[in-house]
């Protein structure tokens, strides 16, 4: 199974939050308890250092429900590169998910890019 997309913009120096489920092929939510969500934060994809780990809580295990936080210290140190809010910062992120049983079995549930408005007052 192929990792969704989901683009998304961000204000610099400002949490962003959002949910996300995993489901079964059938639609239903999948059973995380006891499973294991990480993600990052990086400038480039090849990049070898990440600007930051993405907190990411499955908050109703039983249906496949998580919470993702793109802290705002992964975005508040970026140089601003343009002259309007429009002028976006790209980033690029992705999530994947395990069973603490079983660490080869790595899914990537998310992936795609974050687009950061810059701030002024810091």
């Amino acid at each position: 199974m192929s990792a969704g997309v989901y683009d998304f913009i961000v204000e610099q120096g400002v949490p962003y939050a959002f949910q996300v489920q995993y489901k079964n092929p059938d639609g239903t939510g999948k059973n995380l308890t006891s499973w294991i969500a990480s993600g990052q934060v990086k400038e480039k994809f090849n990049d070898c250092t990440a600007l930051g780990d993405l907190d990411i809580d499955i908050v109703e295990p039983l249906v496949g429900v998580m919470l993702v936080t793109v802290p705002k210290e992964i975005t508040e140190v970026l140089k601003i590169k343009g002259n309007r809010y429009s002028d976006y910062i790209k980033l690029v992120y992705d999530i994947k998910l395990w069973p603490a049983s079983d660490i080869t079995d790595i899914r990537r549930l998310l992936n795609g890019t974050i687009s950061v408005s810059p701030e002024v007052t810091r």
